[in-house]
């Protein structure tokens, strides 16, 4: 069972300034746990209020892996992940250093504020084969719940490297020619870009309420977009860096 101090430390971990000084966070439902206990993730303990197919089978895997499992009232793990249905199922991980690399493509997070397009866009780039991503540290935290959340267990195929200075960082990568591409709706269409011999393109994606910063903006070299036929105002972050990771990405693969 659950103590009460050990619920209320759990639960503490909602927060981004806890999560920071313990090194740890919640990642809940069976598809997140499960990908985080099959990743290079440490899992500390799971937390189960439940069973059925799914959970069984986590519960092999994390019994070969000697992983702790304690069994929890449902309302004891709402608590502690702070969702209406967490699927019976939560998992403490260690937040761990990633191995970032500097790949053909990359993309570039500045000042994405909302925590499930954070998490949308991890799960595309994950579904398109990206697994390295450049994060401002003016953008959601990647530990997030409602990222975690949105990411279905993406967060833990990919690597991130958060930078305090994404303006620094991005011209530091001029210097390894990557092309620097801003997605921005003054832009050219993917398909009239010029190509590149060099094959590295690192794309940035933005707050959609407030846009790039401008010094991240200044460092930029080119923008895209993508053509607009209808009458809608503005697409959503993840459903626009979704298009344009497909087309661009056909230019270096």
């Amino acid at each position: 069972m659950l103590g009460k101090d050990k619920q209320k430390y759990l639960a503490s971990l909602q927060i981004k300034k806890k999560r920071k000084s313990e090194q740890k966070f919640i990642a809940e439902g069976t598809r997140s746990v499960l990908e985080g206990i099959k990743s290079d993730y440490r899992c500390e303990e799971i937390f189960v209020a439940g069973s059925n197919e799914e959970i069984d089978k986590i519960l092999k895997i994390a019994r070969k892996k000697k992983i702790k499992i304690t069994e929890v009232k449902p309302a004891q793990l709402k608590k502690i992940t702070n969702t209406i249905h967490p699927q019976n199922i939560a998992a403490l991980f260690r937040i761990e250093e990633t191995n970032f690399r500097y790949d053909d493509f990359l993309l570039v997070l500045d000042r994405i504020s909302d925590p499930g397009n954070l998490g949308a866009i991890i799960r595309t780039a994950d579904w398109f084969g990206i697994k390295n991503i450049l994060i401002g540290c003016d953008s959601v935290d990647i530990f997030n719940p409602k990222v975690l959340r949105s990411t279905m267990g993406s967060i833990f195929h990919v690597n991130y490297k958060c930078v305090k200075n994404l303006a620094n960082e991005l011209k530091e990568m001029k210097k390894r020619n990557y092309r620097i591409l801003l997605a921005d709706l003054s832009g050219k269409p993917p398909e009239e870009l010029d190509k590149t011999d060099e094959g590295k393109i690192a794309l940035i994606l933005s707050n959609e309420a407030h846009g790039v910063s401008d010094e991240v903006k200044s460092v930029a070299g080119e923008n895209v977009a993508i053509p607009k036929f209808g009458d809608a105002e503005s697409l959503n972050v993840s459903v626009a860096g979704g298009i344009l990771i497909y087309e661009l990405i056909k230019k270096i693969r």
